[in-house]
């Protein structure tokens, strides 16, 4: 298993600017467009002495808000600790499942005492990016199936967005799951 990270702040920038709907949709965006990357990087491997032999292991992935100075989290843009992160997560999640040839084996980073279980001042309590895995989690075991959808979509063309392609995000992202036995289906969609 070759081990892969994705950890991507979400609101610091190289030059800082005030949070806006472009930044938010940069972030909505990442997943998609990390996913184009999986089928280059699986056809690198297969291209070498190791084909067959090494697959793709998620086994870090979170979404953060970073406001100025160092390690300054914040909770304005979309990230782990709030809704708009827990969105993201689900794209990321969709993203994986789109892979599952690729990505053999994914976790999510820190589940316990960060971004999924945590506990403050003797509470413990789930972050919102624990319940969209747990919801992804039902469908272990299940087949992932095609899906295609017609509501849109939107372009990323903001300088600060850093992946090679902006084009075409889907507004709405799907996913949908059918058990081995074919009785069930489960259809994802934020």
């Amino acid at each position: 298993m070759l081990s892969l990270h994705f950890v991507q702040g979400s609101g610091r920038d190289m030059i800082w600017r005030s949070r806006d709907q472009a930044s938010t949709m940069m972030v909505y965006a990442k997943p998609f467009h990390v996913g184009q990357l999986f089928p280059l990087m699986q056809s690198e491997i297969q291209n070498s002495a190791h084909r067959d032999h090494v697959h793709f292991a998620m086994t870090e992935w979170l979404f953060i808000s970073i406001g100025e100075g160092d390690e300054h989290i914040t909770n304005d843009y979309p990230a782990w600790n709030n809704m708009g992160g827990a969105v993201a997560g689900g794209g990321f999640v969709y993203t994986l499942f789109r892979h599952a040839d690729e990505i053999r084996l994914a976790d999510m980073t820190a589940m316990i005492e960060y971004v999924g279980i945590a506990k403050t001042r003797e509470q413990v309590f789930a972050q919102p990016a624990y319940h969209v895995f747990q919801m992804y989690a039902a469908a272990k075991g299940q087949r992932v199936l095609p899906v295609s959808t017609t509501n849109g979509t939107y372009a990323i063309t903001d300088p600060r967005y850093l992946f090679p392609s902006g084009e075409d995000v889907p507004f709405v992202d799907s996913t949908a799951t059918i058990s081995p036995d074919g009785s069930s289906l489960t259809i994802f969609s934020p």
